[in-house]
């Protein structure tokens, strides 16, 4: 009996190191087959948008540097939201990842109220891309110069006579333009479009009186004279845009939320492709190329993280927000 006692607990601990072993021989062969076809990379905004120009940036670095194609696919809809419900409901295999912003992880889950992904539950953050500022901006017809000209503007007109676009219920230009209508006291009429493009294009003509965007989308119409930047809603002006005051300078100092921008991935998805899109991403992002056209963009690149350390930042990001979104009572089906 003690023989066969012995004989057992040699067999199940020769069991244990093989399965440890066959375990360790699999995850070195996936390491180093992924990736092995091309990878799709989903996009909750349209083409033409800001973040539609960052991924198309950042994709073709890392596109060389994993050796295969990545596919850019536009899901625009609900803030964010369609493009991040495809992912949830993709394969956790680490060909399928989505530009995850603040609006799609910390806003949406606190103000839509049927959403058929639930960040914390279906996603993991592979990475951290940029930082997005909003850039307040009105058509030059409007014949306003500074933030409080346009404040002053809105005053004289009814209540509820002037609008202000974005490209979303809930997304971060629309909470942008709520934050500052409410600092400023003025009423607004929000009009959600569906993307930046179409939202921006009725800004320019005249057809909507403010909005806050990304600096890129609306650059060609600054150029050209028909639209004109106030102001930029973060701590520090944007390099790029350096006559542009802060809205802090113009005298609107109120928490406007700081779009940053990753890269996530299905909750599950093996590690081995987790590190190697992380890899991937953050050699991208010290890419002096890609680097200097987001700079030329508007855009802040991130400081370079672990995927452990993204999913941490967007866990952290995804509670403040609820706790600073709760008194707004804004809840959307």
């Amino acid at each position: 009996m003690k023989h066969n006692a012995k004989g057992g607990a040699l067999r199940s601990v020769i069991s244990t190191v093989i399965g440890i072993a066959i375990t360790l021989c699999s995850f070195q062969v996936f390491a180093q087959a992924y990736p092995n076809k091309p990878i799709r990379w989903l996009l909750g905004y349209p083409a033409g948008s800001g973040l539609d120009f960052m991924a198309r940036v950042v994709s073709e670095s890392m596109s060389k540097d994993l050796g295969q194609p990545i596919i850019i696919d536009n899901k625009p809809g609900a803030a964010g939201a369609i493009g991040a419900a495809t992912l949830a409901a993709a394969p956790a295999d680490g060909y399928t990842m989505l530009s995850m912003d603040i609006g799609t992880y910390a806003f949406n889950p606190h103000i839509y109220h049927k959403l058929t992904y639930d960040p914390l539950r279906d996603f993991q953050m592979a990475g951290m891309i940029a930082t997005m500022p909003m850039m307040m901006v009105v058509p030059t017809s409007m014949n306003v110069s500074t933030v409080g000209e346009f404040v002053a503007y809105v005053k004289a007109q009814p209540p509820g006579s002037v609008n202000f676009a974005s490209s979303g219920l809930g997304g971060p230009q629309h909470m942008s333009a709520e934050v500052f209508q409410r600092r400023a006291g003025l009423s607004m009429v929000h009009v959600p479009y569906k993307g930046s493009p179409p939202a921006i294009a009725d800004v320019a003509a005249g057809a909507v009186s403010l909005m806050f965007v990304d600096p890129n989308t609306p650059m060609p119409m600054v150029q050209s004279g028909k639209l004109r930047y106030l102001g930029v809603a973060m701590p520090t002006r944007v390099g790029s845009l350096p006559a542009v005051p802060t809205m802090r300078e113009a005298g609107y100092d109120v928490d406007f939320p700081a779009v940053w921008v990753g890269l996530a991935v299905a909750k599950g998805t093996p590690p081995a492709a987790l590190d190697r899109l992380n890899r991937a991403l953050n050699a991208a992002m010290t890419d002096s190329t890609v680097v200097k056209r987001l700079a030329d963009g508007g855009f802040v690149v991130s400081e370079r993280v672990n995927a452990r350390q993204a999913d941490t930042f967007a866990r952290s990001q995804h509670q403040e927000w609820g706790n600073k979104l709760a008194p707004l009572n804004l809840r959307l089906d």
